[in-house]
């Protein structure tokens, strides 16, 4: 899928409001990854960057009546569930934002992937700074997009799933409720996931380094024991 080549130094950093053009071009992506762009940038982006990439990926001709703006929640969550086109999110190297841009997405019924660890493919999970990120800025959010029972993996900072709060805890717990209620087994041996000794997410104690979300690809979205082997004889899920 077409994601965001198209972003450049100038319209993030010095522009305003992105071209007519680059609005053409965005409509057709559904793939915000950060880390198609030079790590430098990345790490200047704020959350008002993030927020203006965001919206300008879901713009269409709609405008919001008076009446509409008297309820603004409502209104956004109305508006994002009739024109949000974006199915995956990943803020690589955006080490300057606080989470507050993503709120574009609050209740999207599109959403299917959500990295918020910061560090690219095959990278340490542990950044060499605390994150900024404020898990108050994104777990209104986050619940949305659980409730709306699309999302397919989520992948949080490695300080959140190492050394959780309560707030983080209760939402890893409400992800994996979501995933309980699903009907879903591994592609290759068909064996039900997960065993019942097993979670999709875990946090603190049950967090092993480097590892995220179990049982799905992080690139096809697709779902895989831990014991399957691809073609190369190499674990599928490694």
């Amino acid at each position: 899928a077409p994601s965001i080549w198209w972003i450049d130094r100038d319209s993030l950093l010095g522009e305003e409001f992105v071209s007519a053009g680059t609005r053409a071009i965005a409509g057709y992506c559904d793939n915000l990854d950060f880390e198609e762009i030079e790590k430098d940038l990345g790490a200047k982006l704020t959350d008002h960057d993030v927020e203006g990439i965001i919206l300008c990926l879901n713009a269409e001709a709609y405008t919001p009546s008076r009446r509409e703006m008297e309820n603004y929640t409502d209104c956004y969550l109305r508006m994002n569930r009739q024109h949000n086109r974006l199915k995956r999110l990943r803020l690589t190297n955006c080490l300057n934002i606080t989470g507050s841009g993503i709120w574009r997405l609050l209740g999207s019924p599109m959403i299917e992937q959500i990295d918020l660890s910061l560090v690219g493919e095959h990278e340490s999970p542990e950044l060499p700074h605390p994150t900024r990120l404020l898990f108050r800025h994104v777990k209104d959010t986050l619940y949305s997009l659980i409730e709306d029972d699309a999302l397919k993996h989520l992948q949080l900072p490695w300080s959140w799933r190492t050394n959780p709060t309560r707030d983080i805890a209760a939402l890893v717990e409400r992800y994996n409720k979501m995933w309980a209620s699903r009907d879903v087994s591994c592609l290759k041996c068909h064996r039900d996931l997960p065993s019942d000794d097993e979670r999709w997410l875990n946090v603190g104690a049950g967090c092993e380094r480097g590892t995220a979300q179990l049982f799905t690809c992080s690139k096809c979205l697709k779902h895989y024991c831990m014991e399957c082997e691809g073609d190369n004889w190499e674990n599928i899920m490694s």
